[in-house]
């Protein structure tokens, strides 16, 4: 997969929703939300019971769960050519990672919560097609909240900070503009994000965690 994403980066060279002229700056605010997740390494149910009860036939395996993402920000692009910027931005960008084990003789489900919360810096090279754009690149996630709650069934068994990283990782953007007068445009965008660093990688039940999302987003841009 990330080298799919890598090839779609080279090839369109990331993009954005606004032509403008060289030189010229626009600002942007936005805010979006989706869906997020992770890809993680996640011991057995088996070893999960035996580990906490001296039991391997408590829980199956675990699932992962697609749960609520949304960010709020703003961004700015300086236009090299009339369709080719560069692109920057601050966000606030929070996800909930969330892991079942079902019960298998247990009474309850055990279930682990993380918060995933950054505040990101996207940093990128926009392309304006038209009405569409294409874009995407870089971006780093300054960590600002990992708290976790572990539950069995609807009961908490304990709560904290996870101890988690900064993190790194590729975005991917797609939309269309809308124009909202002679300075400014209406942004309706999708943005896949995809951590390639670590948020989490302690030896743990649930470790090697970097962090995904797709959100859809809405947002204002225009010239000073």
């Amino acid at each position: 997969m990330y080298r799919l994403f890598a090839s779609l980066i080279i090839m369109f060279m990331v993009g954005t929703a606004y032509a403008g002229s060289p030189g010229e700056v626009r600002y942007m605010f936005s805010g979006g939300v989706g869906v997020g997740g992770s890809s993680s390494t996640v011991w057995s149910g088996a070893d999960t019971g035996d580990l906490l009860l001296g039991d391997t036939t408590l829980f199956k395996d675990a699932e992962q769960e697609l749960c609520a993402s949304w960010n709020l920000g703003a961004g700015a692009d300086y236009f090299i050519t009339e369709s080719v910027s560069l692109y920057a931005g601050f966000y606030y960008d929070s996800n909930l990672l969330r892991y079942v084990y079902e019960r298998n003789t247990a009474l309850n489900d055990l279930v682990f919560e993380v918060n995933a919360d950054f505040m990101t810096i996207p940093l990128g090279i926009h392309f304006n097609t038209g009405q569409f754009f294409l874009g995407g690149g870089v971006y780093a996630g300054f960590l600002v909240n990992d708290d976790f709650e572990i539950m069995g069934g609807d009961v908490t068994i304990a709560t904290g900070e996870l101890g988690a990283n900064n993190e790194f990782g590729i975005f991917l953007d797609a939309g269309i503009e809308i124009p909202m007068g002679e300075r400014g445009d209406l942004l309706l965008f999708g943005r896949y994000q995809n951590g390639l660093s670590y948020f989490y990688n302690d030896e743990d039940i649930i470790s090697d965690i970097r962090t995904r999302s797709l959100q859809f987003n809405v947002g204002y841009a225009f010239s000073m």
